[in-house]
């Protein structure tokens, strides 16, 4: 029997039946050869008739009867793969009530595709396999931000921001507005913002840990206890509240005040191991850009800028610390410690501050008043009043360059060490060369001698450099007594007054003076 003869029907068993293969031969069905006639065959007959027909695959262990018919081989239809997915490489919140802030940087794998499956192949009762059939290919939905690599296999992102959603596509958002208040709830571990600009509606509240790769913006205030670190500018509309927290910003810090701790702060400390650990100040705002504060920096707060600082209202309290390297302009201080690199420039008055500024003071704006506590000045002061009524004890040094000060000292105390030092060598030659004329010198003592040399050399070295720096150093300090200090209206009395090393107590009330150094004497003239 051919195929084509079984495609068409071949009479078999003597005739009474008829032994056909479907036209995609697929399968093979027996059927009485006349109507009403009932097919009889044994298994025996049918395995016969399959092995003479070149069925060999398929065969069935007992016919599947439909109707008068049987179908005693069926072939296996080939199976279709499965169809190729997209599977994310990051956590992408999808629920609107979800708000926390998920995000990735540029280049960062988001998704990519599993190839379809390639199926399994089919075969029809002849044993002649048939193809599988693969399955379909997918294709990315990028949103904006994203970009399909060259392979088209992979998502990736193209620039750093917040993950997100939109109409099933995934999006970088590199400049976000995050709704409400920043809770410690929406990110437990802490939230890295890596997008140009977050923000914020509302405030931050207490125990958040953010950090923000470009920009951050806060409506409201910034409570206590928080971890905030800032690669580019913060710009708080409300209040910084730092008790308990780490604020560090490496551009530009704005806000409207800086305030006193709140009750609250306290419950951050967890255990007594915590508390006992605790420093006068338990809080610290690092700015390496420049700060402007439109109202007051209250109480025990601490701050280090290496930029320029611009105070609308008050810095106070004896427990507040403001290290500046640039120029401190500020409406009043009372009390506070300042550490400027530039110059102090206050519109109204200096209270019982402690204040070290290498550059120039001035006060000759509003009160212009500086009295009470100790103002050091690197170079000249001019003020409008010196002291006040009450005679409170106030002490102002021009010409008085902290830093300098600090370096001559430690140079002094280095040379001093290195002079022991070369006193002790000189001292050990002298004991082995008087040892050495009696006689020659045993292993022992001729290794002390060879190390005593080799230990001077390096020593005479660095005592000549130091002698050097200290000449230097000597130099620019007898510069700064050409340093003035100039009262526009009064000074009182049980003030003191000195420039470089000279000293001037001013015993009773005077009006409109210039002081100045001349001849190494403290001298006060009339401004007119």
């Amino acid at each position: 029997m051919t195929k084509d003869e079984l495609f068409k029907g071949v009479e078999v068993l003597n005739g009474t039946a008829v032994l056909k293969v479907s036209t995609n031969a697929m399968e093979v069905v027996l059927s009485p050869a006349k109507p009403g006639t009932v097919l009889k065959a044994t298994k025996a007959e049918l395995q016969q008739l399959l092995q003479e027909a070149g069925i060999t695959h398929g065969i069935l262990a007992y016919p599947d009867i439909e109707g008068t018919s049987w179908v005693i081989a069926r072939g296996k239809t080939p199976e279709k793969g499965e169809d190729a997915q997209i599977v994310f490489d990051v956590e992408i919140p999808a629920d609107p009530k979800d708000k926390r802030i998920i995000c990735c940087v540029k280049e960062q794998q988001l998704a990519r595709k599993l190839p379809p499956g390639p199926g399994v192949p089919g075969f029809n009762v002849f044993g002649e396999e048939l193809p599988a059939i693969s399955g379909k290919w997918v294709v990315f939905k990028a949103g904006e931000g994203t970009e399909v690599v060259a392979d088209d296999m992979t998502l990736r992102a193209a620039r750093s921001g917040k993950l997100e959603l939109k109409n099933g596509k995934i999006c970088v958002i590199e400049n976000y507005v995050f709704s409400g208040d920043l809770t410690k709830d929406i990110g437990a571990e802490g939230i890295h913002f890596t997008g140009k600009r977050l923000e914020i509606t509302g405030s931050i509240k207490m125990g958040v840990s953010l950090q923000v790769d470009g920009d951050l913006i806060v409506k409201n205030d910034v409570e206590d206890g928080c971890n905030i670190s800032v690669q580019g500018n913060l710009e708080l509309e409300g209040a910084l509240y730092p008790a308990c927290s780490r604020v560090e910003v490496k551009g530009n810090l704005t806000c409207t005040s800086i305030e006193s701790p709140r009750s609250l702060a306290c419950a951050l400390l967890e255990d007594e191991k915590a508390k006992k650990a605790k420093k006068e100040y338990d809080h610290e705002i690092a700015i390496n850009g420049d700060l402007s504060v439109k109202r007051n920096i209250e109480d025990g707060v601490r701050l280090m800028i290496q930029g320029s600082v611009s105070v609308g209202g008050i810095i106070r309290s004896e427990k507040t610390e403001i290290r500046i390297g640039g120029n401190l302009t500020c409406n009043s201080v009372e009390k506070a410690y300042l550490f400027v690199e530039g110059d102090l420039i206050v519109t109204n008055y200096l209270l019982d501050a402690r204040c070290s500024v290498r550059g120039d003071v001035h006060a000759t704006q509003g009160k212009g008043m500086i009295a009470g506590g100790i103002l050091r000045a690197g170079r000249s002061i001019e003020v409008n009043i010196l002291g006040n009524e009450a005679n409170v004890p106030t002490e102002i040094y021009a010409g008085n360059d902290p830093v300098l000060i600090q370096k001559y000292e430690k140079t002094v105390q280095q040379i001093e060490e290195l002079s022991a030092q070369l006193q002790k060598i000189t001292q050990g030659l002298k004991t082995i060369k008087a040892l050495e004329a009696k006689g020659p010198l045993d292993e022992r003592k001729a290794f002390i001698k060879q190390t005593l040399k080799k230990a001077m050399l390096p020593v005479v070295e660095e005592f000549h450099a130091q002698k050097a720096v200290l000449a230097s150093l000597e130099t620019e300090l007898a510069n700064l007594s050409t340093a003035t200090i100039i009262v526009r209206k009064t000074a009182y009395m049980n003030t003191e007054v000195h420039i470089a090393n000279t000293f001037y107590p001013v015993k009773s009330d005077l009006s409109e003076l210039r002081f100045y150094v001349k001849d190494g004497i403290l001298e006060a003239t009339p401004l007119r």
